[in-house]
């Protein structure tokens, strides 16, 4: 963009844009005037001026009508939202009113240090507004703002219906809060945030104490019990697994991996062995019945054998030491570290 600059320096005319302009990298310093050609009647162009006080003026009929209404303070013509948004000196914006009324609603889109953005609307308080600039809870909100004043409607693209933003006179909401009944409202949610405050303090200094004593009894248990983690191969006639078991010794784990096996996760273990090799065995039998269809005559096909559920039966090979991590597992824990082979049935890789 150092063709702006140049720009500046070089020309001592007044700039020229129109809705198509690129955007500035940094806003300009004011004050600042340009002129911008109509989209409507391209020859004709207005002049826009931006003065030291952040007051902004246009030279067009519609800036000229709408600015002299009574009450209003300032007014954003499309000219004056093109250059806001060319130079980024700030988001100037204008809304159509729910109630139907000719006049726009004047306001901007504020970028906040958060890097956040807000509308705000000349004249009324938006619901972000009393949540963040008021500090009003949805119960305060609720209570003394239940109908809104105005609605701002935000158009699509193609000029149908998106939405509506509520508004409350910004008057009726410095009278609110300058209202006894609201001060007194306002006191009794502080203190219950207070409160609130309080016990979610102590509820986390709580939560904190029992986690220590907690991580403190578990080492110590850790600590008392030894051993390390063993791993268990567990074959069937497909295949293979390995369980890692936080167990005192060799024996130890065996033991609990037995002990495992007659309870209702470790046989669920061979069961889900077996329920996944049905359901290859059904997919090899869909295929082995095309090719039947499909095959020459005198061609050998070898029909997959089904399955049988007791060689899914797991049973333990061997136990060894290793080197995975205690921190991993809680004493006496199995899982499966490794699912091994993967179930192949013999006859289908032959055919």
């Amino acid at each position: 963009m150092g063709w702006i600059k140049n720009f500046f320096r070089t020309q001592p005319a007044t700039p020229i844009f129109d809705e198509y302009s690129p955007q500035f990298t940094t806003p300009p310093v004011l004050p600042f005037v340009c002129r911008v050609v109509s989209q409507s009647r391209p020859s004709v162009t207005y002049t826009v001026n931006v003065d030291l006080g952040d007051n902004w003026t246009c030279t067009c009929p519609d800036f000229a009508r709408e600015h002299n209404v009574l009450g209003r303070s300032r007014y954003f013509c499309k000219h004056c939202i093109t250059i806001g948004y060319i130079t980024g000196l700030k988001r100037p914006k204008r809304w159509r009113r729910s109630s139907g009324g000719k006049e726009w609603l004047i306001g901007e889109i504020l970028t906040l240090g958060n890097g956040s953005s807000r509308m705000t609307v000349d004249g009324y308080v938006t619901k972000s507004e009393l949540r963040d600039v008021y500090d009003m809870t949805p119960r305060l909100i609720e209570k003394f703002f239940r109908i809104p004043d105005e609605e701002a409607v935000f158009p699509s693209m193609d000029g149908e219906y998106r939405g509506e933003c509520e508004l409350y006179d910004e008057n009726r909401v410095k009278s609110v809060v300058n209202s006894a009944e609201f001060l007194e409202e306002k006191e009794k949610t502080e203190r219950a945030r207070e409160s609130a405050r309080k016990g979610n303090a102590k509820r986390a200094e709580t939560l904190a104490r029992k986690r220590a004593m907690a991580e403190k009894a578990r080492a110590e248990a850790r600590e008392a019990f030894g051993g390390c983690i063993y791993v268990v191969r567990c074959t069937y006639s497909y295949g293979w697994h390995e369980y890692g078991v936080y167990a005192r010794d060799l024996e130890h784990a065996r033991q609990l991996v037995e002990q495992w096996f007659r309870t209702d996760e470790g046989q669920y273990e061979s069961s889900q062995l077996y329920e996944d090799a049905v359901d290859d065995y059904q997919c090899e039998m869909d295929e082995y019945r095309e090719l039947m269809r499909d095959s020459s005559l005198g061609e050998e096909l070898q029909k997959p054998e089904r399955p049988k559920k007791r060689d899914f039966k797991l049973v333990i090979e061997d136990v060894s030491k290793s080197e995975l991590d205690v921190a991993d597992f809680e004493i006496e824990e199995i899982l499966l570290t490794d699912h091994g082979g993967r179930w192949s049935h013999d006859l289908f890789g032959n055919r």
